[in-house]
């Protein structure tokens, strides 16, 4: 999608949902093809909004290219209610937009990587690592996070310094693993 507004009311099988410059929002649960990734960005947009509008979403996959030419990048997934995102990919895939409102982030693709790589994660939502890994680089920043969740055979990796979950939830009823790097420190809010 390239311009404009799209308003998804009955899901597809399209392969990639391509999100360049203007706004796509989800007006149902479940609405985005599973048989490829969601693309927020590209080289000559970088404009791009997923918009879940309180509706879970699932997709093989998440990501952005990372163009320094551009000038501002304005690539973001959003939902003013919660709504979860449910990555099953099993390759690795890097995000470079924003997580605003109340998103949450599931990645669920055993073998598949998913890092954001943004610098600020507004978002109140969760980071979920069910199965797979999700990685949070050394320039994110969550200084909202409701909670972080590492159940089953997922790995959440934190490389940043800033990220303050109102709740840890650790799983370990299988081998979940939450996995800081030298010199993080993670903080934990009292409700």
């Amino acid at each position: 999608f390239d311009a404009g507004n799209l308003d998804l009311e009955i899901g597809g099988t399209w392969g990639e949902t391509l999100v360049a410059k203007g706004t796509v929002s989800c007006f149902a649960p479940y609405v985005l093809s599973t048989n490829g990734p969601i693309r927020v960005g590209i080289g000559y947009g970088n404009w791009g909004t997923l918009d879940l509008r309180g509706n879970n979403q699932r997709a093989k996959g998440l990501y952005s290219a990372y163009n320094a030419n551009t000038g501002t990048i304005q690539q973001i997934v959003t939902s003013t209610l919660p709504a979860t995102l449910e990555l099953i990919h099993t390759d690795s895939r890097d995000y470079y937009g924003f997580l605003n409102g109340a998103i949450s982030i599931l990645m669920n693709g055993a073998g598949g990587t998913f890092t954001i790589k943004k610098e600020s994660c507004p978002t109140t939502g969760s980071l979920i690592a069910s199965t797979g890994r999700m990685i949070v680089d050394a320039a994110a920043q969550f200084p909202a996070l409701t909670s972080l969740v590492v159940t089953n055979t997922g790995k959440i990796t934190l490389n940043t310094g800033t990220i303050n979950p109102g709740v840890l939830h650790l799983v370990q009823a299988q081998s979940g693993i939450l996995e800081l790097a030298s010199g993080v420190t993670l903080t934990i809010c009292d409700a």
